[in-house]
This record gives structure tokens, sequence and C-alpha cells, in this order.
């Protein structure tokens, strides 16, 4: 398995999404660690872009037009990101996985720490145009800050 550390401060201004009118979890019991700080994500989407098929679990309101990612804007939280080769039904015994940290100071947002490692067992049970749901169990470490993801998800599919 292989363990990449990020360790990025991308100043965002003016660019929270902490109003956004968030979607909500349709369900589901994940939750996850990152060094000291445990987090239960209350949102959650599902999306495909240029990296493959994601669903990103957040506990600040995200929704398709604003979430974590190259182009899109994020409020201060917890967030975790799973990406899969493909949208389908199955079991994943090497997913890839990411939590970061999203901070607020002085008007600023930007990203405080990021991991990212793969290996991750994600098993999709449903997949259709407006939700997926599924499970995923992972737990590793990069350097001295253990970090895990684990329970089940039920999100709402963003339109492509």
């Amino acid at each position: 398995m292989r363990v990449l550390s990020l360790f990025l401060v991308l100043a965002l201004t003016g660019c929270s999404s902490s109003d956004n009118g968030g979607t909500p979890m349709l369900g589901g019991d994940v939750n996850g660690t990152m060094g000291e700080i445990s987090f239960r994500p209350g949102y959650g989407i599902a999306y495909e872009d240029a990296n493959g098929f994601r669903v990103q679990l957040s506990e600040a309101p995200i929704n398709c037009s604003e979430y974590l990612g190259a182009d899109k804007s994020a409020g201060a939280g917890m967030y975790s990101r799973i990406t899969l080769p493909n949208a389908a039904t199955g079991t994943y015994d090497n997913a890839g996985a990411e939590n970061a940290q999203i901070v607020s100071e002085n008007h600023l947002t930007f990203v405080k720490r990021s991991i990212f490692s793969t290996g991750a067992k994600v098993v999709l049970t449903t997949v259709n145009a407006e939700r997926v749901e599924g499970t995923i169990t992972h737990a590793s470490k990069s350097g001295e800050t253990a970090w895990s993801l684990n329970g089940s998800f039920q999100v709402t599919r963003c339109a492509k």
C-alpha cells in the first residue's frame, strides 16, 4: 500500500460554502478519524471527474455545485473523499481514500492537512442516477498520524 501525505496551504480567499444549502447524507453511519480529530459526516455526494468516480463526505455543507475539488469551493470542516475506477456496484479492494481538514482563519479558507492512501475496501450496493449506497473499511497511518474511515453511506449522485 502506498501512503502519500500532503500538507497543503491553498488559500481560497472569499470561497466559503458554509451557507451553500448542503446536500445531507441520505443515510448511513460512516465516521472517520485523523490524528486526534474524530468526525461524522452529515453531508455527502457522488460525482464523476477526470480522476474517476468519487464519493465525498463532509461535516461542512457540500452539494453538487460546491465541494472539495480542484475548481470547487469548500467551507471549514473535515472532508473524506473516496476514489473508485468506475460507477458500478461491486467490491473494490484497493480504492483510494483521503481525509482533509479545511480551516478558516483571517478570512482565508485553506487545507490545513490532507492524507491520501490506497487500500480501502469499498462495497457499492446501489449505484443509480439518483443515489449511491455502500460501505467503506479503511485504516492507515502517515508518519505519526493515524487515520480511518469506516461505516455505511447513502448519498445523492450528481448529474454528469
